[in-house]
């Protein structure tokens, strides 16, 4: 791949789009440092290059860099109740230290995208369909704060109009959080392509 160059400003979403083997997912790990370009640059917010997962700053880059998979349900561990999946991500980058702090604050997350505090304690992943469990994993992603969110075709699975009810919702979350940057990779179509500013990659 070559030639590949583009900037997400603050508060903006978009759409990178193109045909299979044309490079999309390479260019989506390398923004979250799961994949090192052999040439060129990535830079944080601030102007900093981060193209090494080994400097201070790739490491910054890889806490603050969040990542929402398309397959919905193997991204949530089967074990773990949804609260727990999300709570995870608080304990670890240690955004909250007591019990409580994190219950509430989990129960709050999952009121953002229509769940209930029930769901919190008592029910898995699999007791959701494909629609719900997207809601989830993004809100999952959004747990910590990040600085920019990659997903990888989050929404290609699901029907037209629900697409664009998450579309909608992932704006929604922006707004409330402030997210500085999302972007979608491989996705169009639906209402929410008019929010989008939409890339198209060609031959790699």
């Amino acid at each position: 791949m070559n030639g590949a160059g583009f900037q997400v400003e603050a508060g903006e979403t978009a759409g990178l789009v193109g045909e299979s083997g044309w490079g999309k997912s390479l260019i989506a790990k390398s923004l979250v440092l799961l994949e090192r370009p052999s040439g060129g640059q990535i830079f944080c917010l601030g102007g900093r290059t981060c193209s090494n997962r080994q400097s201070s700053n790739g490491r910054r880059v890889v806490n603050r860099r969040r990542w929402s998979f398309q397959d919905s349900c193997g991204s949530l561990n089967p074990k773990f109740t949804i609260g727990e999946s999300i709570a995870e991500g608080i304990e670890f980058h240690g955004l909250l230290r007591e019990p409580d702090d994190i219950r509430e604050r989990v129960a709050r997350l999952l009121g953002a995208v229509g769940l209930d505090a029930f769901v919190m304690n008592e029910c898995y992943s699999r007791e959701f369909n494909d629609g719900q469990r997207q809601r989830i994993g993004i809100r999952r992603a959004l747990t910590v704060e990040p600085e920019l969110v990659v997903c990888d075709e989050s929404v290609s699975v699901l029907d037209v109009s629900v697409q664009a009810q998450m579309i909608n919702l992932l704006h929604e979350l922006q707004t409330d959080t402030g997210l500085p940057h999302l972007l979608y990779q491989a996705w169009s179509g639906g209402d929410g392509a008019r929010q989008l500013r939409v890339m198209v990659m060609g031959l790699g």
